[in-house]
């Protein structure tokens, strides 16, 4: 039985390196530190390639293949709710340029919440996946050192499956996570008050 690792991963620079499957690009994840680093060729600086020879802990990242994602393209369309988007979709994924198109055409379009949430589950489980196969169990990165974006995500990403899901679909739709309304509409922030002069009322004064 293989023993199982604390990692503090960084789930951006994580979720970066699976979409990532361009020809040029290796991303390698340190199985201590959780830090990726990513290398491109013709333009990484030559200590990168070193630093990944010297120290065995880093683990090259393999990328979600363009087939896959494809695969998570037409599971998508089938999905479509609107015809008219449904059928603009099947003809964009169809000859070169088909992930460019589909984007464009699914992110100017209501439904573009249900395609984000489809989308960043099916990465969540396959780095699950990954981490799994090597015996790491992701924990928190340190407070200290992290960005708010990057702490955010690790909550996000220490959620249960069907609670994680439940945010994306939030975010994606820029809905309220505890009312359920628009953000525009929403009422749980309280109202911005305007701050009154200590003095009392000084209106006019600095007129």
């Amino acid at each position: 039985m293989n023993t199982v690792s604390d990692v503090p991963v960084d789930w951006l620079a994580l979720e970066s390196a699976f979409e990532n499957n361009a020809a040029n690009v290796r991303s390698y994840m340190h199985t201590v530190t959780g830090d990726v680093l990513r290398v491109v060729d013709g333009t990484a600086e030559p200590g990168a390639y070193t630093r990944i020879a010297t120290d065995p802990l880093f683990i090259q990242v393999t990328p979600i293949g363009s087939r896959e994602q494809f695969a998570w393209m037409e599971l998508f369309i089938k999905t479509v709710k609107d015809p008219e988007l449904r059928e603009r979709l099947q003809c964009s994924v169809v000859g070169q340029g088909a992930f460019r198109r589909f984007k464009d055409a699914v992110m100017a379009h209501p439904e573009k919440a249900e395609w984000i949430t489809l989308r960043r589950t099916k990465i969540r489980n396959a780095m699950d996946s990954w981490l799994a196969s090597l015996s790491l169990r992701p924990v928190p990165r340190d407070g200290g050192g992290a960005s708010a974006e990057c702490r955010a995500k690790d909550a996000m990403m220490r959620l249960p499956k069907e609670d994680f899901v439940s945010v994306v679909a939030a975010l994606a739709a820029k809905r309220c996570l505890k009312c359920g309304e628009q953000r525009s509409a929403c009422v749980c922030k309280p109202k911005r008050t305007s701050a009154k002069s200590p003095v009392g009322d000084t209106k006019g004064a600095a007129e």
